[in-house]
C-alpha cells in the first residue's frame, strides 16, 4: 500500500511541474518534488527487499515510466487534460502492480486497469 501511495504523491508533484513553465527547471527549487522522489525511492527499495521477483520487475517498470513522465513534464508547460496522455502507461503499470500484489497475497485481482479513474473508461 505504501508503494502505491508514494507513487501517487510523486505523480502529483510531477503534474505540478507539468503545469508551470519549466524551461528554467535547472534554476527552480522543486522541494516538494524532491521530497516525493525520496519517499518513492525509499518505498520502492523497501518493497524490493521482500517482494517476489514479478513485483520487483513491475516496480522497475514503474520507476522507468516515472522518469519518462518527468522528462515530458519538464519539456513544456502542459494543460492538465493534455498531460493525461503522458501518464496513461504509468496508470496501467500501477494497476498491474496493485493487482499483482493482490494475487500474490491470495486475493482476487480487481477489474481496475488503470490507477487513474479516467484511464478505466471504456467510452
Amino acid at each position: 500500500m505504501k508503494i502505491i501511495l508514494n507513487s501517487a504523491e510523486l505523480n502529483r508533484r510531477i503534474i505540478d511541474v507539468a503545469r508551470v513553465d519549466s524551461t528554467d527547471h535547472n534554476d527552480r527549487d522543486w522541494h516538494e518534488l524532491h521530497l516525493a522522489t525520496i519517499r518513492w525511492n525509499t518505498a520502492r527499495y523497501g518493497a524490493a527487499l521482500i517482494a517476489p521477483e514479478a513485483q520487483i520487475g513491475l516496480l522497475q517498470e514503474i520507476d522507468t515510466e516515472l522518469d519518462s513522465v518527468m522528462d515530458a513534464a519538464l519539456g513544456k508547460q502542459w494543460v492538465s487534460r493534455d498531460f493525461r496522455g503522458e501518464r496513461e502507461q504509468l496508470g496501467r503499470l500501477g494497476a498491474s502492480y496493485m493487482n499483482r500484489v493482490r494475487v500474490d497475497d491470495g486475493l482476487e485481482a480487481t477489474g481496475i486497469t488503470s490507477l487513474w479513474p479516467w484511464g478505466n473508461r471504456t467510452e
